[in-house]
């Protein structure tokens, strides 16, 4: 019912017509996937020479499969995102597996890991708004649970090479959660057979990896994506590492800091042969949080959840908190009332980290709110500690049957479980829809403004690679540089690291290609306004500009079309507001 809710959300009305949006990065997808299907290849802007702009290789060719059976580019994202809803429940169905193989017998453990699991903002969000998140996190799920059910029957996971195969051709770096899981099965296989499964399980990945980025320098030319040119090159170590520390930190103190705390206890807690499979569900979070790291976090860490990189593997610590919450739910009295008074003294230090803290310019360069905003999960998650410990004093009376007294203790640690977590999220989503509806809303409409009130062959340079594009239907450059060599190759601009945000060349996609129409310019110099003005082009409105002399093209028709359709977005007018 909340995804059916937060999918309804994401529509809007153009033309008379229910538009279902997606994140902007996803319609990065779409556009190779529509002109895929209609059989100019995967390519950016037919009849160019190809570049390797997606990073999904296999959610790509299903929006592909979608537009090829004829569904209308209004529905795509209802179709992508019932996809994503589907992956949700089959994932919500292999988690529960994995917890009746590790607390089998014992449902309050899958109850409470597929409650946290199914609101896990972050998973939600990623998913429903058209990420490949949903499939990854399916994968890793089976993954895992076919390692727990290889480590028991003794022998080796032989169906792990299909989920290796599916998992690096959704996306390469899927490879490093891969690994983890790999190894661990492996070390699950018999002595006897553990070479062969090395071998197996090892060179699967590894084949295909080769065999796409065969495929990828065939057909573009170059080995890796386009985007890890732009995200990579040309960076300083440090201060991408610097930017990803700084992410990580603040993500497990506002969001994750509860179930990691339980994660840690349980495994501290458990027998020395219990802890290889639940270290398996703890190991893949933290391969991927470091990954996140290593490339200095996602473009979006302002939204204060967890991002497309760790969001997949939650489901897992998600079932190792359940079991910790069981654990001390079960375990003696005097343990349960430690562990309160220990969760309320280390949220109200997050808290406090948050709200007080100096942080440096590198947390500032993110637009993180880490004031309030950033404090009001652990606060509340606080707030809740405390009043769970009034319920359980309460609870404790004499003549209280000591089963309700565990009832409490552990349905109440899932509520705050779950409320420390998604609180700030879902308040937002409350208020004023998910991070980005809007802006993606805003966008789609201007692109079908320029379909409208262009002629097919109008050029139109964006900022946006996404929403404006694929509604637009015309050739576009994208100005920084995910669908552009050039400025992926080139060296960043003295501005502080944002991934995908700093590298930019006026002079060659401005100057140089010119296009017909500019939908917005990225951290605009004095001097970038007055080049613009030397190449011929005038400001239709704020952040939109055109060459009055391009063929075809009417300036007063398209400015009405723009009018008709909403007037010009907020995300043309203040690009750098990220975080509004």
């Amino acid at each position: 019912m909340f995804s059916a809710a937060f999918i309804a959300r994401g529509a809007t009305v153009i033309d008379g017509r229910l538009w279902f949006t997606l994140f902007d990065d996803a319609m990065v997808s779409m556009r190779y996937a529509h002109n895929l299907a209609a059989g100019h290849g995967l390519v950016w802007n037919p009849g160019e020479p190809g570049v390797q702009g997606y990073t999904n290789f296999l959610w790509t060719l299903w929006a592909a499969a979608l537009q090829w059976a004829g569904v209308p580019p209004s529905l795509l994202g209802l179709a992508i995102s019932v996809t994503g809803l589907v992956l949700l429940v089959a994932n919500l169905v292999v988690i529960r597996a994995i917890c009746r193989r590790l607390a089998p017998g014992d449902e309050r453990v899958a109850r409470t890991a597929l409650w946290c699991t199914a609101l896990c903002y972050p998973l939600v969000y990623w998913t429903l708004r058209g990420m490949e998140v949903g499939l990854v996190a399916l994968l890793l799920s089976t993954g895992a649970l076919l390692v727990l059910r290889a480590r028991d029957a003794e022998r080796p996971p032989w169906e792990l090479m299909a989920i290796a195969a599916l998992g690096v051709l959704t996306r390469a770096d899927v490879a490093v959660p891969l690994a983890v899981v790999i190894a661990f099965g492996v070390v699950a296989t018999p002595a006897t057979r553990r070479r062969a499964a090395a071998l197996a399980l090892g060179a699967t990945p590894v084949l295909v990896l080769a065999a796409h980025a065969a495929l990828s320098w065939r057909w573009y030319g170059e080995l890796l994506p386009n985007t890890y040119s732009l995200k990579m090159t040309g960076v300083a170590p440090f201060e991408r590492l610097e930017r990803g520390l700084w992410a990580a930190a603040i993500l497990v103190v506002a969001q994750l800091a509860l179930p990691a705390a339980l994660a840690v206890r349980y495994l501290w807690a458990t027998r020395r042969h219990d802890r290889p499979p639940v270290g398996l569900l703890v190991a893949v979070p933290l391969a991927c949080l470091a990954y996140s790291t290593y490339v200095g976090g996602d473009a979006w860490e302002w939204m204060l959840h967890a991002n497309r990189y760790v969001a997949p593997t939650l489901p897992l610590l998600m079932v190792v908190a359940a079991l910790g919450l069981r654990h001390l739910a079960d375990g003696p009295v005097g343990e349960r009332e430690r562990s309160l008074r220990a969760g309320l003294a280390m949220l109200l230090t997050g808290a406090a980290a948050l709200l007080l803290a100096p942080f440096p310019a590198a947390v500032e360069a993110m637009q993180l709110e880490v004031g309030l905003p950033a404090a009001a999960a652990p606060l509340f998650g606080a707030v809740a500690v405390a009043l769970l410990a009034m319920a359980w004093r309460r609870g404790r009376r004499p003549g209280r049957v000591a089963g309700r007294e565990r009832q409490v203790f552990l349905v109440g640690g899932a509520v705050v479980l779950l409320a420390a977590m998604n609180l700030q999220p879902l308040q937002q989503w409350a208020h004023s829809n998910a991070a980005h509806v809007r802006d993606d809303a805003a966008m789609t409409a201007l692109g079908a403004a320029l379909h409208d009130a262009t002629p097919p062959g109008t050029r139109i340079a964006v900022v946006w690679a996404g929403s404006v594009v694929f509604a637009a239907d015309r050739p576009a450059i994208d100005l920084l540089g995910k669908n552009d060599r050039h400025i992926a190759h080139g060296r960043p601009q003295d501005v502080p690291f944002h991934p995908g945000h700093t590298k930019w060349d006026y002079d060659m996609s401005i100057g140089r290609l010119h296009p017909d129409v500019v939908v917005g310019l990225w951290r605009p110099t004095d001097d970038d306004l007055g080049a613009m003005a030397g190449w011929g082009y005038v400001e239709l409105a704020r952040g939109i500009y055109v060459d009055p002399d391009a063929p075809g093209l009417d300036p007063d028709r398209l400015l009405d079309a723009i009018e008709d359709h909403g007037g010009v977005p907020r995300a043309v007018t203040d690009p750098l507001d990220l975080a509004a």
